[in-house]
């Protein structure tokens, strides 16, 4: 159960394999809290199956989302807070029935301290995590609102015509306002790119999607 998270390291000492073997299997329901805000973080936890979205709000009432951690990935931030000591900064929550595999803090830190190969693999992981968490910052602070809804309709879309989302959970994505994301959803329709329905998005013209992306980039590059 723990091959999607390790992928091709090798666990070759035996205190690592020892520590998989005696974590917990857990279950978590559709919208459960994984970790709360201001929470000591007391496990280590591999996802397995399902998805879990770890977002922010701001004292402004803003819901952001910082990542989503999926099967065969790790929380960056559970990873810093279970190191540091400080408790978690943000909410994890599931996005469907999440099953994964808990570490007790206790045994996470000896194989830390004592498995050179647990300890490549959690560093591999969290400087993977980190990297993508700096490519959201940069996401939220570029203005340019049209490419970043373009990409996550096409993200969402997985090659279907419709796809089942609310302006709410496409701004909640993207760290904006529901009205910004209406106003441009408004303008894309006005293009012929999509058809709005109540709780649906019909994309009819996903190439045009994909060169708003492109031209956004042409010019960020003059």
């Amino acid at each position: 159960m723990t091959n999607q998270f390790l992928g091709a390291d090798p666990l070759d000492d035996s205190i690592t394999q020892i520590l998989m073997e005696n974590a917990a299997l857990i279950t978590l329901p559709e919208q459960g809290v994984a970790v709360k805000y201001g929470s000591i973080c007391e496990q280590f936890v591999l996802v397995i199956d399902g998805s879990i979205r770890v977002r922010l709000l701001t004292n402004t009432g803003r819901d952001v989302t910082l990542y989503h951690v999926h099967p065969g990935e790790a929380c960056a931030l559970t990873l810093s807070c279970m190191l540091s000591g400080e408790p978690f900064p943000a909410e994890a929550i599931a996005e469907s029935e999440v099953v994964a595999l808990s570490l007790p803090a206790a045994d996470f830190d000896r194989a830390m301290q004592e498995s050179h190969s647990f300890r490549s693999l959690v560093r591999k992981k969290f400087a993977q995590r980190l990297a993508k968490i700096i490519g959201r910052i940069e996401q939220i602070c570029s203005p340019a609102i049209d490419c970043q809804l373009a990409r996550v309709l096409l993200e969402t879309n997985k090659d279907e015509a419709q796809i089942t989302v609310t302006h709410q959970e496409l701004a909640t994505e993207l760290g904006t306002a529901r009205e910004v994301v209406s106003r441009h959803l408004k303008h894309f329709e006005s293009n012929g790119w999509i058809k709005l329905n109540r709780g649906k998005i019909d994309i009819i013209n996903p190439k045009a999607l994909k060169n708003i992306c492109e031209e956004t980039n042409q010019g960020n590059s003059h």
